[in-house]
């Protein structure tokens, strides 16, 4: 492992408050890496139910439509009953025939790997059931999934992953893409490439708050002013109140390392970006102060940086 500090900083807020817009700039700025912990989430669900890139990795309007996402023959014709069953019997097809590569991936026991298999039975089955009359949205099938279907079954399941699986590929200079996943490219030839970190677009809970800041980790509130009044629409998207939305509302601004209050464009996000970096030297707070971030290291909360003041 190299002996350079590799810092693993998490945004956190509320549905179109700012998160990718906030990241691209730390991205094409700071060279850092994005990663998000529903990629592996959204790359199954893609295979399974067909639906576009832009419905799972594009403006969140997207992710609300119902819709039949592998039959576009529906948006012409109207949906019937038989599109609807044709439709579902292609997705489960998907499901069965993808479900063991999925599962492979994740870091589970061989015993745990069984169970979760059947665990995506149910999991599909609950879609269905939620459907309105066939028609389903990508928001709706990843709540389920995430956090009934993947928290439910094992609470630390997502972030596990990012940590023991996409972390130390990214560390070792290894391309990511969140439509691919991890994409091998490091070679004796471009080992001096280094990536400072990554930053965490979908940090949703508090365990994963905490997943992040006990690994060395710095955790971002993004609060866009415009918004901060006004009602979530994705909380009424999918499912109505869903924890994936509404349980961040209840986490205390002194729980995170800075606390951004956002005007709206580039011209007011950009410089606050770019004086944060300014002002915090960001290093990872792993016991030694660098090498791995995989690995929990419990500490000492410090005091919330809240850099809307400054």
């Amino acid at each position: 492992m190299s002996d350079r500090s590799f810092v693993v900083l998490g945004l956190m807020g509320e549905s179109g408050s700012g998160k990718d817009f906030s990241a691209a700039w730390i991205i094409q700025n700071q060279g850092y890496v994005r990663v998000g912990f529903a990629d592996i989430l959204k790359r199954f669900v893609k295979v399974v139910f067909e639906f576009s890139d832009e419905a799972l990795w594009g403006d969140p309007k997207f992710r609300n439509e119902n819709t039949l996402p592998c039959l576009d023959v529906g948006e012409v014709l109207g949906v019937t009953s038989d599109i609807s069953n044709r439709y579902w019997s292609k997705a489960y097809f998907n499901l069965v025939t993808y479900r063991d590569k999925f599962v492979d991936e994740l870091p589970l026991s061989i015993e745990e790997k069984a169970k979760y298999k059947y665990n995506l039975g149910r999991w599909f089955n609950e879609c269905d059931e939620r459907s309105d009359e066939g028609l389903i949205s990508a928001r709706l099938v990843l709540q389920l999934l995430g956090t009934e279907y993947g928290r439910g079954f094992k609470e630390t399941l997502w972030y596990d992953y990012v940590f023991e699986k996409v972390v130390p590929e990214i560390e070792k200079c290894n391309g990511y893409s969140a439509r691919k996943g991890v994409i091998q490219i490091a070679t004796s030839e471009n080992v001096s490439v280094v990536n400072p970190g990554i930053v965490i677009t979908d940090v949703r809970f508090r365990t994963e708050l905490d997943a992040i800041q006990e690994r060395g980790g710095y955790v971002i509130k993004i609060i866009r002013l415009a918004h901060k009044n006004k009602e979530n629409e994705a909380e009424k998207a999918g499912i109505a109140g869903h924890a994936s939305e509404a349980e961040q509302r209840e986490i205390p601004n002194e729980a995170y390392d800075v606390v951004l209050e956002m005007g709206e464009g580039a011209e007011n996000v950009y410089p606050r970006l770019e004086r944060m970096f300014e002002e915090k030297e960001w290093e990872s707070r792993t016991e030694s102060g660098k090498g791995s971030s995989t690995e929990p290291n419990p500490r000492k909360k410090e005091p919330t940086g809240d850099t809307s003041k400054s």
